[in-house]
């Protein structure tokens, strides 16, 4: 087995691991609450920054254009779908 699919599987086993760490925090009132704060303040820091127009100015001059359909996007997507499918695959 070559390097990037060991890389993968290791990264698969994380990704499975840390979904059924998640599944057991949410049981918990205070980490559920704790999370979701989290989650949201990343949410609102993430669209702040699609939102820039100096942050995509930037992002488009070096080729990694984040709106939808720019370059960067679409690869993260893609990227974020096969592991999400892998995590899914028993």
């Amino acid at each position: 087995m070559d390097a990037t699919a060991q890389s993968l599987q290791h990264i698969i086993r994380n990704m499975q691991l840390l979904e059924m760490v998640r599944a057991a925090s949410l049981r918990t009132p205070e980490v559920r609450e704790d999370l979701a704060g989290y989650w949201e303040n990343e949410e609102r820091e993430g669209q702040w920054a699609r939102e820039d127009k100096h942050v995509q100015k930037e992002a488009e001059h070096f080729g990694l254009g984040i709106l939808k359909g720019g370059p960067l996007r679409e690869r993260a997507q893609a990227i974020a779908d096969g592991l999400v499918e892998g995590v899914r695959r028993p």
